[in-house]
């Protein structure tokens, strides 16, 4: 699972440097791309994997799923026109179908909850966040995915925006080169993550996933500090010790999710994970985006009519270009376009200036200058959200396993690798339901209560709720619970 889940990281890391290959060519191509490589690897896996897997046969949740792909849908789509500017805002928060659309898809996924409290095979057992492992653990991989993709949004904007074109690359050439110096960022991961996962399986989850989490809020703690034009070195070695933090982090951290549940529910909590960190990703663009614009909507548009005017644009122009939102200038850094060139083409009042001013307003200096005044102030207000990640972090150090295989795990009489508090008698539980060394109620570890589906389950219960204690140890995939 550990590999899985750095594979899958790998991945997205990697996709940094492709897209700025692909953007040198055509923009477009970097959406276009995903088509053939979809086709074959939808085509590779029907025909190469083997599902060998333990099944067991149940109904599809229509409704489960019904409720959350419509709600989830909604909210995305409720922050995507959300960044658009609406009635003279530079964003659209107060757009009525905005506000609608976050209603429908909040009340859509509260009924979901309803739905899966209630149906037989639900899509979510909800009753595995239970289980303080793995709530943590999800709750931790959320915040590091909102965080993570934040970061590399304000890392695109830091270095196709203002760096490299203050240090000569052409606008239309920063999306590649921006990907090429964030390969330390991808190497400091391929690193630390099939290293890291590979040691937690013998020295534990918990201490990994705890250092990385730290050594990734210490590495933005870092780039907090360095000034807006850089010395490379210093930049690279941050964004690697960011990889090597995320690396260390996300095999140990799935682990520890993946050995906290019972075997027959390990299919549906890894749905779980991958939701929890897919929602992470897609909704740091929604924040991160927003906070961007809003820093910069207090200071850039006076700062962009003044320097207009005193390069020779009209007064009004300069005043009415200035007072477009920010998301232009910035879709337009990330898309490798001139944004002062882009900004100005429709005014018409290029051809009236000289080419001095136009080479100055187009340089490579104006609008890197223009946007490097207010950067620093947004992008600290971006990095409260690590500190999210640090204190759901903690509170894994009290959940996550320590043992030299994976948390809170132990080998039932069946030969698996089960959860602790599955496939052990109730002495045996009892007995580690007190405080452990570190001071953590092990019983919490074992809250999940699945319903129970076989007449043994139901007969042990009623005898110790008798008052009779059974030394009986009962294994495998019956869910039973003391």
């Amino acid at each position: 699972m550990g590999l899985n889940q750095v594979a899958a990281l790998a991945g997205q890391l990697s996709g940094l440097v492709l897209g700025g290959l692909l953007s040198a060519w055509d923009w477009r191509a970097v959406f276009w791309v995903n088509v053939p490589i979809g086709l074959f690897f939808t085509i590779w896996a029907y025909l190469k994997l083997r599902d060998n897997g333990e099944r067991h046969p149940g109904r599809i949740d229509w409704w489960g799923n019904a409720t959350f792909a419509l709600g989830l849908s909604a909210i995305l789509i409720a922050i995507t026109i959300g960044l658009q500017p609406y009635g003279g805002h530079t964003m659209g928060w107060s757009n009525p179908l905005v506000i609608g659309l976050l209603v429908v898809g909040a009340v859509l996924l509260v009924a979901f909850i309803g739905v899966e409290k209630r149906v037989a095979d639900p899509m979510i057992e909800l009753s595995l966040f239970r289980i303080r492992p793995f709530t943590a653990g999800n709750t931790a991989a959320l915040c590091s995915s909102l965080a993570q993709g934040g970061l590399q949004f304000i890392l695109i904007i830091w270095l196709q925006g203002i760096w490299l074109p203050l240090h000569g690359y052409d606008y239309a050439d920063t999306p590649l080169w921006a990907g090429i110096f964030m390969l330390p960022l991808t190497a400091g991961f391929f690193v630390a993550g099939p290293l890291t996962g590979a040691l937690s399986d013998r020295f534990g989850a918990r201490g990994f996933a705890t250092v990385g989490m730290v050594v990734f809020g210490l590495s933005f703690v870092g780039l907090l500090l360095l000034p807006i034009e850089f010395p490379y070195w210093a930049f690279a070695l941050l964004i690697a010790l960011n990889g090597i933090g995320t690396g260390m982090f996300a095999a140990p951290n799935t682990s520890s999710i993946m050995s906290s549940v019972p075997a027959r529910y390990r299919g549906v909590a890894s749905g779980m994970r991958s939701t929890f960190q897919n929602s992470g990703t897609a909704l740091s663009i929604g924040v991160f985006f927003s906070l961007m614009i809003v820093g910069l909507s207090s200071s850039l548009p006076a700062a962009m009519s003044s320097g207009l005017s005193s390069h020779g644009v009209p007064a009004d122009v300069a005043h009415d270009v200035a007072g477009l939102p920010p998301v232009s200038s910035l879709f337009s850094a990330i898309l490798g376009v001139n944004p002062i060139e882009h900004l100005l083409s429709g005014t018409g009042v290029m051809g009236s200036l000289s080419q001095e001013q136009v080479a100055t307003l187009t340089g490579h200096s104006f609008f890197p200058q223009l946007l490097s005044g207010p950067f620093p102030t947004v992008s600290w207000w971006c990095s409260p959200s690590r500190s999210h990640c640090r204190s759901a972090q903690r509170s894994l150090r009290c959940c996550a396993g320590a043992g030299p295989s994976a948390s809170a795990s132990e080998t039932g009489t069946d030969g698996r690798t089960q959860p602790r508090g599955i496939g052990m008698s109730e002495n045996q539980d009892v007995r580690e339901s007190a405080p452990d060394a570190r001071g953590c109620d092990t019983h919490d570890q074992q809250r999940i209560r699945p319903p129970l589906t076989d007449r043994r389950d139901i007969d042990r219960r009623a005898r110790h709720d008798q008052g009779e204690r059974t030394a009986t140890t009962v294994t495998g995939d019956l869910g039973v619970r003391p």
